[in-house]
């Protein structure tokens, strides 16, 4: 059974780190799980550019690189904030993290 659609809890976040690679225009966030809950344990280095780059929501991050760096975790870590209007859920960055792993695994 998929992760998405299995009884366990929600992720949480326990800790993040996000990066921005101006080289490569890549933003990625290093994200670090909350033990016992949800599907993902320890890290996982989720890479963002694709939405960034696509969704509307994320285009001031491509204006000013910076402000994807400011962010705070919410909601017992069920959330990331950048500003009042941008934020991602842990469940969009776990689906994002599984979405990787299919896409390694085909490799």
């Amino acid at each position: 059974m998929s992760a998405l659609f299995s009884d366990a809890p929600f992720p949480r976040i326990d800790g993040a780190v996000l990066v921005y690679d101006a080289v490569d225009e890549r933003y990625s966030v290093i994200v670090k799980w909350r033990p016992g809950v949800g599907e993902r344990v320890g890290e996982d280095t989720v890479d963002l550019t694709w939405a960034i780059n696509h969704y509307p929501l994320f285009k001031p991050f491509l204006r000013d690189p910076q402000l994807f760096l400011k962010f705070t975790l919410e909601e017992d870590g069920s959330l990331i904030t950048w500003t009042d209007d941008i934020d991602m859920a842990a469940t969009t960055l776990e689906w994002f993290a599984m979405m990787e792993d299919m896409q390694n695994d085909k490799s």
